[in-house]
């Protein structure tokens, strides 16, 4: 990959079905309809390509905290 290149990441987590049922006014006037619940986020951004000596000094920091956090609870 030569220079930059624009990009969109997309995450999706948990989604489900939601029953109608669970809506306190169903019984009073029957005027709710099922839905799904969702979650996503969209980031935009560019990816830039990391020279493979700095990538090992910039993964260093979240490896060291992660690992100390780990050894505090005894993970």
């Amino acid at each position: 990959m030569q220079g930059s290149l624009h990009c969109r990441l997309v995450f999706q987590a948990a989604d489900g079905y939601v029953s109608p049922s669970i809506y306190a006014e169903k019984p009073k006037s029957g005027k709710v309809v099922p839905t799904w619940n969702y979650v996503a986020a969209q980031f935009f951004g560019t990816l830039k390509k990391v020279p493979d000596q700095n990538l090992l000094a910039l993964l260093e920091p979240g490896f060291d905290q992660f690992e100390l956090a780990r050894d505090l609870t005894g993970g």
